[in-house]
């Protein structure tokens, strides 16, 4: 799989970094890809669209050891994109192929913006976010929504199959473009991937674009503050979600900084030593 993904792109914008091929255009450039999708030929990539971030690396590196199937399956992923500045100075120390980080909060929005009436389902972690999720929708694009709540789901639980059944039903009766899951890594790209799965095993449908998206719906339906656009352009939104969220989010922070350096290091290394 991880061959075919490098023959697949060996000629496109990508930057490799920490084994997943990132997309190294802008935020307009990802929203054509992505629109070409129902209309292209897909080579065998999974039809998902994943956004790292720091931790997001850093769990990889983890799940690239234990769970070798499930990484490359993610390294195979229609889109890669960097959602966080230290990937993007990673970057401009080992390649500097990347133009700029692009924020699955930035993408849901401008895919909700740019919506051309396409059918689009989103599960969001809570109900209040769904609801609020609907408003914005009717009042920021044209697009027709349909929200699911999971609950709580643990991987290979009965709950988890119950629920991976119900989405590919409301899948195949209302028929999406795209499928975005925001429930965070790696609960929403695992609940992605059995989802594509169940699809492609009924060969009954077109499988629709998956997203892997986080926090971006509680972005968008305002149950969590986004940082101003002044912190944003500076980079520094992770210390306004910090602020915000101490309790879950100065451990997770202090945790990506004290294992992302050393996974920077031994990339430069072996990109020195390949040399």
């Amino acid at each position: 799989m991880a061959q075919k993904r490098e023959e697949t792109v060996s000629n496109e914008s990508v930057s490799k970094l920490f084994k997943l091929p990132f997309f190294r255009g802008s935020l307009t450039e990802a929203v054509g890809r992505i629109r070409s999708f129902a209309t292209g030929s897909q080579n065998g990539l999974e039809p998902i669209v994943i956004t790292p971030n720091t931790d997001i690396v850093v769990q990889l590196e983890d799940v690239c050891n234990s769970n070798s199937e499930f990484h490359e399956r993610l390294a195979s992923a229609f889109l890669i994109l960097p959602d966080g500045f230290p990937i993007l100075m990673a970057s401009r120390l080992l390649d500097g192929k990347l133009q700029s980080v692009i924020p699955g909060a930035d993408l849901m929005a401008k895919l909700f913006e740019s919506s051309d009436a396409e059918r689009v389902i989103v599960v969001a972690p809570d109900a209040i976010t769904a609801a609020r999720l609907i408003l914005y929708a009717e009042k920021n694009s044209d697009l027709i929504l349909r929200t699911i709540v999971p609950g709580d789901l643990v991987a290979g639980s009965e709950g988890f199959g119950i629920f991976v059944q119900q989405l590919v039903d409301d899948i195949q009766s209302f028929s999406p473009a795209y499928v975005m899951v925001c429930l965070g890594f790696p609960k929403q790209e695992r609940l992605s991937l059995a989802a594509i799965d169940c699809l492609k095993s009924k060969g009954e449908m077109a499988v629709p674009l998956f997203f892997g998206l986080g926090a971006s719906a509680e972005f968008l339906a305002g149950t969590k503050k986004r940082a101003p656009k002044w912190m944003r352009k500076i980079h520094m939104e992770w210390f306004h979600r910090m602020v915000h969220e101490p309790r879950r989010l100065i451990r997770r922070y202090l945790k990506d900084a004290i294992f992302f350096v050393p996974i920077v290091w031994r990339e430069w290394l072996g990109r020195t030593k390949s040399k």
